[in-house]
């Protein structure tokens, strides 16, 4: 259904996605979702993923997408959370809940910063009173 709603959405652009990647089945695929006929895609789920994986992209795209991987890995995008708060505040339940999320991203790390202490000088202080 979410699928088909996309669909509708931008049909012009979908349809030639499906021109593209889909070249024998393309056609059926296009008639299910105009007559709303999804379980029809269902049905024929396996045949639709073979032709996908035939498909092959034109040489255009796939040095399109070489040329963003490679931009990826010099200029790694990504964002940064940082939790603040007193102890006891709830922070590690939280970031324990989105660590085992089901987030859509590659890879998640977690830094947990705890001030330092600095032993010389309290040792200093002890001494001297």
């Amino acid at each position: 259904m979410y699928l088909r709603l996309l669909f509708l959405k931008d049909e012009i652009n979908c349809l030639k996605t499906i021109d593209t990647y889909f070249k024998k089945t393309g056609k059926k695929i296009k008639e299910a979702f105009l007559k709303d006929e999804i379980i029809e895609i269902n049905q024929h789920k396996k045949i639709f993923l073979s032709d996908l994986k035939k498909g092959t992209p034109t040489l255009s795209y796939w040095l399109k997408d070489k040329i963003r991987i490679l931009k990826r890995i010099i200029l790694p995008t990504g964002i940064s959370i940082a939790f603040l708060g007193p102890d006891g505040s709830g922070k590690t339940t939280v970031i324990n809940g989105l660590v085992n999320a089901n987030l859509p991203f590659r890879q998640t790390n977690y830094f947990h910063l705890k001030p330092i202490e600095n032993k010389e000088k309290n040792n200093s202080y002890n001494r001297s009173s």
